[in-house]
C-alpha cells in the first residue's frame, strides 16, 4: 500500500491528466451527442398498444421496435401495464420529430392490423425534471463551497484545496464516465452521483480531523503518511463492510431488471469505485505533494 504513495508528485501529475482528460472527452460527447438522459428530461414519444390477447404481447413488441428501427429510432424504456380490460404496451423513444411520431403510429396500426384507437404515439416532456437537475446542481454548488470553506478556517488551504477537488472530481468523473459509455441519466442516477460526492468530501475531511487528532496527542512527532497508513489498517474492516454493502445493494438494483433501477445500480457502481479511489488514494497522494512543494521552497 505504502508505495501508492512513494511519488506522490508524480501519481497526481498522471491522475490528474487522465482526469481531466476524462472530463473533455466527456464534453466533447456531451456537446456532439448529448447525455443519454432517460424519459424524464423530455423530448421523448411514448407509444402505446392495448393488447386484448396475452400471447401477442411479445409479437406487438417486437413489431413496434421493427418500426421504430425504420425510422432510426430505439426504445429507451418498455412496460407492459396490466389493467382491468387489457394490458397496455409503454414504449419510449427519444426524438423530437411530430411528424415521425404520426408515421410511426399509421404504420404501426397497419402493421398490427388494429383499430387506429388501440395504437398512440405522443410527445411525452416532463419539464420539472430539468428543473429538479438545476436545483441539485446548485444545491452542489452551494454544499462545495460550504465544505471547502468549513475546512478552510477548520484547518488550512492545503486541506481545503484537497477536499475540493476531491469533491469535484467525485462529481465529475461518474458524469464523464456516463457521458462516453453512454448510460442512461435519471433524476435517481444524479442523486446517488450527489450523495456519493457528497460522502468522498465528508470522508476526507473526517480522515484530515482524526489524522490532526492524533498528532496532537502523540508522544513522538511522526508524519502525515505514516499516520495514515496506520489509520487506515485500524480501520480496514470498518471501511470495508459498510463499502461492501452499498456495492451489494447498487448490484441487486442491476439484477432487478428494470431499465430504470439498472442503470441507477451501475452509476451506483461507478461512483463507489470513484468514491474508494479519490477518499483513500488520491486525497493523501494530492496533499503530500502540495507539502512536499511547501517542503522544497522552505529548505530553499
Amino acid at each position: 500500500m505504502k508505495t501508492l504513495f512513494n511519488k506522490p508528485s508524480t501519481f497526481i501529475k498522471y491522475a490528474l491528466t487522465i482526469m481531466a482528460f476524462a472530463v473533455v472527452l466527456a464534453t466533447v460527447f456531451v456537446i456532439g451527442f448529448g447525455f443519454n438522459a432517460s424519459a424524464e428530461f423530455g423530448g421523448v414519444y411514448e407509444l402505446t398498444i392495448d393488447c386484448f390477447d396475452e400471447t401477442k404481447i411479445v409479437e406487438n413488441t417486437n413489431v413496434a421496435n421493427q418500426v421504430l428501427a425504420e425510422y432510426g429510432y430505439n426504445a429507451k424504456e418498455t412496460i407492459v401495464e396490466e389493467r382491468s380490460i387489457c394490458d397496455t404496451i409503454v414504449i419510449r423513444y427519444a426524438s423530437k420529430s411530430a411528424v415521425n411520431a404520426q408515421k410511426i403510429e399509421t404504420d404501426l396500426t397497419n402493421k398490427l392490423g388494429l383499430n387506429e384507437n388501440l395504437v398512440t404515439v405522443s410527445a411525452l416532456s416532463l419539464p420539472s425534471a430539468n428543473r429538479d437537475a438545476l436545483k441539485m446542481l446548485l444545491a452542489f454548488g452551494i454544499s462545495l463551497a460550504v465544505v471547502a470553506i468549513y475546512v478552510l478556517i477548520r484547518m488550512d488551504w492545503r486541506k481545503a484545496s484537497t477536499v475540493a477537488l476531491c469533491y469535484l472530481f467525485s462529481a465529475l468523473l461518474p458524469l464523464s464516465i456516463c457521458a462516453i459509455s453512454r448510460v442512461e441519466i435519471s433524476m435517481v442516477s444524479l442523486a446517488v452521483i450527489y450523495l456519493m460526492s457528497t460522502a468522498t468530501a465528508i470522508l476526507v475531511t473526517v480522515i484530515f480531523s482524526k489524522l490532526e487528532s492524533i498528532q496532537k496527542h502523540q508522544e513522538h512527532e511522526r508524519g502525515y503518511l505514516d499516520n495514515y497508513l496506520d489509520l487506515l489498517n485500524e480501520n480496514k474492516v470498518k471501511a470495508i463492510i459498510p463499502t461492501a454493502l452499498m456495492l451489494l445493494v447498487f448490484v441487486c438494483l442491476i439484477f432487478t431488471f428494470s431499465r430504470a433501477l439498472v442503470f441507477a445500480g451501475l452509476v451506483g457502481v461507478i461512483s463507489l469505485i470513484i468514491f474508494a479511489f479519490i477518499a483513500i488514494i488520491f486525497a493523501p497522494n494530492f496533499y503530500l505533494a502540495i507539502n512536499s512543494k511547501k517542503s522544497k521552497n522552505n529548505k530553499k
